[in-house]
């Protein structure tokens, strides 16, 4: 709540490198819950004296010490570095202290094993296949490859297994959806924004159309005429 996203997409993307994200799916997609895009510094501030921590001097305390949050992202993605930065002044503007680490993936990668990042900024797609469950078992199952964050609901898992054996797009997406809003309501990722997808093209190109969330996307109707 104290993360403005649109801010993030005015200053980090200029304003049209793509959307704030409330949902993790961006529309078109055929996946996007319906979650609005969350920033209350009152409400954010309300949270954290309902979770035992004390505003002194302007700064947040909590268990006797200043709260303090460290932010792990890389440098090979244009847009992560600024948010990060951006995020960083966010939660200073309410009284938490944030530090920032960029480096290369990899490093990135293991500073995050090694348990030294309270928040890891990450830029992500749907996966070739497009298909809802992967991304989100990759990164939220509670034994999800690069569900580095260490997050585990139960409750969660077993949508996830159930939306891989669900074959109605309908039953599907409300699945998903149910996903999203658990996602959302633990705060177990947050979702930044959506980037917009910008295509250059040669004369001549026939059977291609811009994907929501894949950079490259051919497929056997791709092709070029002369």
């Amino acid at each position: 709540l104290a993360i403005d996203r649109q801010g993030i997409v005015d200053a980090a993307l200029s304003g049209v490198g793509g959307v704030a994200a409330g949902t993790i799916f961006p529309e078109g997609t055929g996946w996007a819950a319906d979650i609005p895009v969350a920033y209350d510094q009152t409400q954010a501030e309300a949270l954290l004296t309902k979770a035992g921590a004390v505003k002194q001097g302007g700064n947040w305390m909590l268990d006797g010490a200043p709260l303090e949050i460290d932010i792990v992202t890389y440098s090979g993605r244009a847009a992560l570095a600024p948010t990060a930065e951006l995020t960083q002044a966010f939660l200073q503007a309410i009284g938490i202290k944030a530090n920032i680490r960029v480096g290369e993936y990899g490093a990135s990668n293991d500073a995050i094993a090694a348990g030294e990042a309270d928040m890891f900024l990450q830029a992500w797609v749907t996966t070739p296949q497009g298909d809802p469950g992967a991304v989100l078992e990759s990164l939220l199952k509670s034994d999800g490859g690069s569900n580095a964050g260490g997050y585990s609901n139960a409750a969660l898992d077993q949508l996830l297994a159930k939306g891989r054996v669900t074959f109605d797009h309908d039953a599907r997406k409300a699945i998903y959806s149910e996903v999203q809003q658990i996602i959302a309501s633990d705060a177990a990722m947050l979702p930044m924004f959506h980037v917009a997808q910008t295509n250059v093209a040669k004369a001549g190109l026939t059977g291609y159309r811009v994907h929501p969330t894949e950079t490259y996307w051919i497929t056997h109707e791709t092709a070029f005429t002369k």
